[in-house]
């Protein structure tokens, strides 16, 4: 949790009272401790492990595309170039490293690239 923005936490604080769960983060020991009914800390168990690898994925992706800058040609033989976006770059750059043909990104387009 050291390293989740402060709306992630917000939201997760939230989803786990919704749960009737008390959240507490001990200082000392960097632990988080769920207080509650068995079914609803379970939850927020599963829900702290996905919040987790999320930002850890988001991390990951970021530190692939620091050194990488994808763009694609805007039409045929006109030699004029439209950057993709940081986001995406990384999701092409992770591609690349998996050795997958193409990138699936919902909020932008499908790329299907060649390496």
């Amino acid at each position: 949790m050291l390293d989740w923005p402060q709306k992630t936490i917000n939201d997760y604080y939230n989803f786990c009272l919704k749960q009737y769960v008390k959240p507490t983060w001990n200082r000392d020991t960097s632990t988080l401790d769920l207080i509650g009914p068995k079914n609803a800390v379970q939850n927020a168990e599963r829900r702290y492990y996905q919040l987790s690898a999320e930002i850890h994925k988001e991390a990951r992706i970021h530190a692939v595309a620091r050194n990488v800058i994808w763009s694609v040609e805007t039409t045929m033989d006109s030699n004029t170039w439209e950057q993709y976006s940081y986001k995406l770059n990384g999701l092409i750059e992770d591609a690349k490293l998996k050795q997958h043909p193409h990138v699936k990104n919902l909020f932008e387009k499908i790329v299907v690239v060649c390496f």
